[in-house]
């Protein structure tokens, strides 16, 4: 069910909080979980099964710890995400509570055992988290404030996709913890992998693209980190992108799509949802990123994603007539 700010933080203030952060966790996920598990008494982070590299290099970096106890908390909570098997029900909580920024799920709108508070006009979660924590007027550990900044940069695309009330979060936090541009960066200024490089030059050579109702959309295949492939796809000049990864049985697929995609009516997160649901996996994510992952084969996903978006471009420009 969906719940208002004002109820979220009394819920979370009415018993212990075990935090959980999706697979594969990012930084916004991880600020979103450090931050609140300062803010709230008897709060916990659950440790993330795996994460990106940026928020790998942040915990080593930063000595960040988790807790070792995940039993005995009152609530379990989801930042970040709307999957909940990120959550082991075996725990047995009284209450689920999932926080999020993406597209919203209708089966967690409809659902009356979850507490669901999603706010998608925010460009992170952690800007959701900055203000819960004003709302509550707590302060929080000064390496928390600056997993919430990592969150913010990096959710927004180091601010291409960032709305003016990211930067004023952004600003407010840094002056408010001192925390220099310099002190964030240095966990993104790191050299790109050579195998990421591979392939995002793999994504480049398997291109595949038309043009449709002047919007270029391009698709590949690679073998691994499909968003940054799909991100500098954009770069050499296609508008809607998406490249997916095989293994074994199960596919992903990560898109990106540009501003001039946006505005002509394309949401992917709400795209890769509505493709989930035909194919039984999982989707979602923001109007130009998301991703979209399940079970066969990765050629035909990629084709019912771009006819998706075909019939969204079809949509728009038919509204406009």
């Amino acid at each position: 069910m969906l719940v208002s700010l004002q109820q979220l933080i009394d819920i979370l203030q009415s018993g212990s909080n075990l935090i959980f952060m999706h697979p594969h966790a990012d930084m916004d996920a991880l600020g979103s979980a450090l931050a609140l598990s300062d803010a709230l008494e008897n709060s916990d982070v659950f440790h993330a099964s795996d994460m990106n590299r940026v928020a790998k290099d942040f915990v080593c970096g930063e000595g960040t710890t988790f807790g070792q106890d995940s039993k005995g908390f009152d609530t379990a909570v989801l930042v970040d995400a709307s999957e909940i098997d990120a959550i082991p029900l075996d725990l047995n909580f009284k209450r689920i509570v999932v926080i999020d920024h993406h597209a919203p799920k209708q089966e967690l709108i409809a659902s009356e055992d979850i507490h669901y508070y999603c706010d998608d006009t925010q460009a992170s979660c952690s800007e959701i988290v900055c203000e819960i924590i004003a709302r509550l007027g707590k302060q929080i550990a000064r390496t928390s404030a600056k997993a919430l900044l990592l969150g913010i940069i990096t959710d927004t695309g180091r601010f291409k996709r960032s709305t003016i009330q990211s930067m004023k979060s952004f600003i407010s936090l840094a002056e408010s913890y001192d925390i220099s541009m310099d002190e964030v960066y240095t966990y993104l200024s790191k050299e790109i992998p050579q195998s990421q490089t591979m392939a995002q030059i793999k994504a480049c050579h398997r291109l595949q693209f038309e043009q449709y109702r002047g919007v270029f959309i391009g698709s590949s295949v690679v073998s691994a980190f499909e968003g940054g492939a799909a991100a500098s796809l954009l770069s050499i000049g296609l508008n809607v992108c998406l490249v997916g990864s095989q293994r074994d049985s199960e596919f992903r697929v990560s898109g990106r799509a540009d501003a001039s995609a946006m505005v002509q009516g394309i949401h992917l997160g709400r795209i890769f949802d509505a493709v989930s649901e035909t194919l039984g996996g999982k989707g979602g994510g923001h109007d130009g990123a998301a991703s979209l992952s399940g079970t066969g084969d990765v050629e035909a996903a990629l084709n019912i994603c771009k006819s998706h978006i075909k019939q969204a471009l079809d949509g728009s420009q038919s509204a406009e007539k």
